[in-house]
Parts: structure tokens; C-alpha cells; sequence
């Protein structure tokens, strides 16, 4: 996580951190809280973070998948 983590800055990219905290919530199995972030980056997302949204939308709605069977929403 440190890796992924490194030279970026809350203040900088908050979607990007959004996107990264619901991600790792789905991964520890934490619903709510993939929901919360999944809410807070659908309705503030530029263009550029479209996708991350796209992703945590799937995410959400095929919770009881595996990653990537669930982060696929094309």
C-alpha cells in the first residue's frame, strides 16, 4: 500500500483517494464503506476519474464476486 500510495498528495487528488480507499474497502470485504466512497466519487468526479466511478459502481452492485470478475463494468 505504501508503494501505491507514494508522492500522492490528499490535498493534490481527492478523487484519486476516494477511488483508492473504496477499492481497498472492497478488498477488506467492508460494504459500507466501499459505499461511502463509492458515493462521494459519483457525485464529484472529473471526466478523468469517470472510469474509477464506473469501477466502484461494479464493484458495489457484484459485491459477493472476486475483484476482477466485479471491477468489470464494460
Amino acid at each position: 500500500m505504501t508503494k501505491s500510495t507514494e508522492g500522492i498528495n490528499l490535498a493534490e487528488d481527492e478523487q484519486w483517494w476516494w477511488y483508492f480507499k473504496g477499492t481497498i474497502a472492497f478488498l477488506n470485504r467492508d460494504k459500507k464503506e466501499l459505499f461511502q466512497y463509492m458515493n462521494k466519487l459519483q457525485s464529484n468526479h472529473t471526466k478523468y476519474h469517470e472510469s474509477n466511478s464506473n469501477t466502484h459502481n461494479s464493484l458495489y452492485k457484484q459485491f459477493d464476486k472476486g475483484y476482477l470478475e466485479a471491477s468489470k463494468w464494460k
